[in-house]
């Protein structure tokens, strides 16, 4: 997706994809990861209430969100007061222990997420077609430091029912992008189709979301 198609959904308010309560999976089954604090990176964070949510469990949040609408919206809609300063390619917006770097995902690098000891995907690679799922993974895999713990969350369905986004993520997929340097556990597969009015009336039949934790395999030497 361009990223003109994005700054014109948070524009229009055209926001569907925002959910305004934190994702049930996560308060389910983040304690999963094992976790007693540290820096969460969430890609793709909007002004997302599980954020929030992450920073009263004891974690600072580091951020990448496209729009800068969504990024002040988040910290007004949170009564959090930040400050702001230009860093290279990103608008940083700082306080209360959360990070947001307004900019391109893909211009992240290692030093960015030097301190990042967990990722929470609920909304990046769902929200990208499959050539930028993949640029996505390897990009993120290239820049994290010693694999952190990863909960990603997909959905999938017929994709001749409906053109993303959001788009349809097997679990297949998930192994190829990931497979070569994590664990991939399936934490749970529900159906969503009735709690989701807006994609079912985009046409589709069936629709199931599924939580994963990813977890490091260990290093081997030839």
């Amino acid at each position: 997706m361009e990223p003109q198609f994005w700054h014109e959904r948070w524009t229009l308010n055209e926001i569907g994809f925002h959910q305004n309560h934190i994702h049930p999976q996560l308060i389910e089954h983040w304690p999963a990861l094992g976790l007693a604090g540290g820096q969460v990176f969430v890609p793709l964070c909007g002004k997302s209430l599980d954020m929030a949510w992450l920073l009263r469990q004891g974690h600072a949040v580091l951020g990448v969100e496209l729009s800068p609408l969504a990024v002040e919206d988040f910290f007004a809609e949170q009564a959090l007061a930040f400050a702001s300063r230009r860093d290279g390619d990103f608008q940083v917006y700082e306080g209360a222990g959360i990070q947001l770097l307004c900019g391109d995902f893909f211009a992240l690098e290692a030093k960015h997420l030097a301190g990042v000891q967990a990722v929470y995907d609920r909304a990046a690679l769902i929200a990208l077609p499959c050539d930028l799922q993949a640029r996505y993974a390897e990009h993120l895999l290239a820049i994290l430091p010693k694999r952190p713990p990863i909960m990603l969350i997909t959905f999938e369905y017929d994709p001749s029912e409906m053109d993303g986004p959001p788009f349809s993520t097997p679990t297949q997929t998930v192994e190829a992008l990931f497979g070569q340097a994590y664990r991939i556990e399936l934490l749970s597969s529900q159906d969503l189709l009735d709690e989701s009015p807006g994609l079912k009336s985009r046409g589709l039949s069936r629709l199931t979301e599924k939580a994963y934790r990813l977890s490091a395999l260990p290093i081997t030497s030839l």
